[in-house]
């Protein structure tokens, strides 16, 4: 008996099943001033069965991901320091497919542009930014449902701490 959940598979972590990641990532640091990143991962998901039979398997993702940081400021004996990022944020996402057959309207290409600031005091770190589609070719985009690639921006927050 298949346990049936309150959310769509659509609207949870891994689209309601186990997903697999490979990836890649490499920094580089010039100075004390600039930092290099770049990442590439490809994403892919398993098909999701509903209680009527009926199957779901979410469009792969490949992501490329490039970003330079700048330390606008920095005070060593407080443990302080502030940087300003500029990311550049691929994604391509394969068509879904249900019940065998490539959906209508899924799928697609998008780069994003990420500006933003981190600053880090003793163990923590809080980052900012705002993500911005700034290119976006999606398969039937006019008929497309999803917010990847058709909102206006996102604004990022993160913030960890080591204890």
């Amino acid at each position: 008996m298949q346990m049936e959940f309150f959310l769509d598979a659509g609207m949870q972590t891994s689209f309601g099943e186990p997903s697999y990641m490979f990836g890649v990532s490499a920094t580089k640091w010039f100075g004390n001033d600039w930092t290099i990143v770049g990442d590439v991962s490809y994403n892919t998901f398993m098909e999701h069965t509903y209680s009527d039979g009926s199957t779901m398997h979410f469009g792969d993702e490949i992501r490329a991901n490039a970003a330079v940081t700048y330390m606008l400021y920095s005070e060593a004996s407080k443990l302080f320091r502030c940087d300003f990022n500029m990311e550049a944020n691929y994604l391509s996402i394969g068509r879904d497919i249900v019940n065998g057959t490539a959906a209508t309207a899924t799928g697609g290409k998008i780069l994003y542009l990420t500006p933003g600031t981190r600053i880090y005091y003793k163990h923590t770190s809080l980052a900012l930014g705002l993500k911005l589609p700034t290119a976006t070719q999606l398969n039937e985009e006019a008929l497309q449902q999803g917010a990847e690639g058709k909102e206006d921006y996102r604004f990022i927050f993160t913030f960890s701490t080591l204890f």
